[in-house]
């Protein structure tokens, strides 16, 4: 999966950087913006509601103190006596003067409960004929609208029913110009006299009149509605708008279970709160017009969505000429590098347009053109002085092999006449100046090194006449291990040249090789006459070319694990090497081959 990732993820820096701004900024503020975006109608919606709720909330406590206006008024009149009075009078009367005292005594009780009771009239009915009402109408006891109010009441309310209830109807106003009927809300009571008489009473709450006058004292103007147990519209505020019925259900149903819901409509176009009325078993509910007074939320979002692209496409083209200035400088250095590859570094850039790190950086970058220019010229100045050490050595090589060859001819001469000794003293001296001329290994088995010092002592011992002896101590098992080619050799000869030649004889040379733990040590040991018996004309240094040259070898060969120890003693001298221990297999290759 990540090799997969790393596949797609861009070459280029600039790319890089751009697709990292991509992820990191534009895509999680990208998803903050769409959520944003979709909780416009949401945030909306709740702000309205909250004022939406409240102000339902002020007009169902309204709604409740008319209610009770109206029913403390209807039980005072039927306590009143003096209503009952006026009403026996105007029966013995029949006359329009009584009926119009009864009127004006409705009309003041009105008054003791203003303001509640603007929206109230009230109707009265005596012997189920006689009516009297607040309502306005001719004044005589006998026209249609009377008739009309008696057989209401006397149907509302028969002999021996329900003393009190309230009622949602229609009913009509009573003004002759205005005869259209309005919804009212009506409390209908039920009372006898001492006398026997039927008292039949009906407050009526005009609704379609309060609910415009609440709907006018708001300052935000909109619908309202009052609904009835089934959701049938009992009244609202404005004629003009119409409820969804699907709305209509869902709003009516949160209602009860949460009275601070809303609900928003599929087109953004109304938010509706609803709340319950207990006592009436009815809802009001309110309708607020978004695009009234927000205009469109539709194109409002897309107002919205627009500016945000608009927005995006301004960062993407600001952002991608940031980092094409970013990475010009970039570019340059690649193709400049490229150049330099193909001019051999014989190339610089300019510093003239570049201004603070980008100025650094191409300073940086001459700097080490010069650097990596002289480092060429200092190997190229290397490699010729290595081509002629080579050359000289090659040429030096011819003198050795030319020396070689004459040994052998020696040899085979004095084999011929019978010379052994010289004949073997040419061997001894053809196998050393044989090792010499390999310049292939550096090291060799330790019983090879071994062969070589016995041919050297071979010789020595002509030249010095028998006058020392060397002796040999060696390791079980320590025959393969590798060593620096002549090590021993140059011990021996320092030994016999600055130690042994100032002996007639008894002359010894101890050669002793052991190892321990991860190291092998060689020894070589002399009883020569020592640095403390050393004369001063003869100037003996035991730490001759031979010694610098070796310790030179091991340092290159061990660095730091490789030592050369000289140790004084009271006759003669003691030489250490002390190497880390190397053991090699001669068999291992032949039996693989095999």
């Amino acid at each position: 999966m990540f090799q997969r990732i790393r596949r797609l993820w861009p070459a280029k820096l600039q790319n890089r950087i751009f697709l990292s701004f991509l992820l990191v900024i534009f895509f999680p503020f990208s998803i903050l913006q769409i959520h944003n975006y979709n909780q416009i109608e949401t945030i909306i919606g709740a702000k309205i509601s909250e004022q939406n709720i409240t102000q339902l909330s002020q007009m169902k406590f309204q709604l409740e103190e008319i209610r009770r206006t109206a029913l403390n008024s209807v039980l005072q009149m039927e306590r009143d006596t003096s209503i009952r009075e006026l009403m026996g009078q105007a029966h013995h009367s029949q006359g329009a003067e009584s009926t119009h005292m009864v009127e004006e005594k409705l009309d003041a009780m009105k008054s003791t409960f203003l303001p509640n009771s603007v929206f109230i009239q009230y109707t009265l009915l005596q012997r189920d004929s006689e009516v009297f009402t607040s309502l306005p109408h001719a004044e005589n006891n006998e026209g249609p609208l009377h008739a009309q109010l008696a057989g209401e009441l006397t149907a509302k309310l028969p002999n021996g029913s329900q003393l009190l209830k309230w009622e949602y109807e229609q009913a009509h106003n009573g003004l002759q110009q205005e005869p259209e009927s309005k919804n009212v809300l009506s409390l209908y009571s039920l009372s006898q006299s001492a006398g026997g008489e039927w008292l039949r009473t009906r407050a009526s709450i005009d609704i379609d009149g309060w609910l415009r006058n609440s709907a006018n004292s708001i300052q935000i103007k909109q619908n309202y509605y009052v609904l009835d147990q089934q959701g049938a519209i009992i009244s609202q505020s404005n004629p003009g708008y119409v409820m969804n019925p699907l709305i209509k259900s869902k709003i009516l149903n949160q209602a009860k279970v949460s009275p601070n819901a809303y609900i928003i409509d599929e087109f953004g176009t109304f938010v509706y709160n609803a709340i319950y009325i207990p006592s009436t078993s009815s809802y009001l509910v309110s309708q607020f017009p978004l695009d009234f007074f927000f205009g469109d939320i539709k194109a409002l979002k897309e107002r919205v969505f627009s500016t945000y692209l608009l927005f995006i496409a301004f960062f993407i083209g600001i952002s991608f000429l940031t980092l094409s200035t970013l990475t010009r400088p970039l570019r340059l250095l690649e193709a400049k590098m490229k150049e330099a590859a193909k001019k051999r570094m014989n190339i610089k850039l300019s510093e003239e347009p570049h201004r603070g790190e980008i100025l650094s950086f191409v300073r940086a970058f001459n700097g080490m053109v010069d650097d990596v220019t002289g480092l060429i010229g200092q190997l190229k100045l290397e490699e010729r002085q290595k081509e002629s050490i080579r050359f000289q050595m090659l040429l030096n090589q011819m003198n050795p092999h030319f020396l070689l060859n004459t040994i052998n001819t020696i040899k085979w001469n004095a084999s011929n006449s019978g010379d052994d000794t010289t004949a073997e003293m040419c061997k001894s001296l053809a196998k050393l100046l044989e090792s010499s001329l390999n310049t292939d290994k550096d090291l060799v088995f330790l019983h090879e090194e071994l062969k070589l010092l016995h041919s050297y002592v071979y010789i020595q011992s002509f030249r010095y006449d028998h006058r020392f002896e060397v002796q040999y101590e060696v390791q079980t098992g320590l025959d393969f291990a590798l060593v620096p080619k002549l090590s021993l050799q140059p011990l021996v000869e320092n030994a016999i040249q600055h130690g042994l030649v100032f002996r007639k004889q008894g002359g010894i040379i101890k050669v002793k090789v052991a190892c321990e733990d991860r190291f092998l040590m060689l020894d070589v040991q002399d009883n020569g006459v020592g640095m403390q018996n050393q004369q001063p004309d003869v100037h003996r240094v035991r730490k001759g070319i031979g010694l610098s040259n070796l310790r030179e070898r091991l340092s290159l060969l061990y660095k730091q694990d490789g030592k050369l120890e000289l140790m004084p003693q009271e006759e003669g001298m003691h030489v250490r090497i002390t190497i880390p221990l190397l053991l090699s297999n001669p068999y291992q290759l032949e039996q693989n081959d095999d």
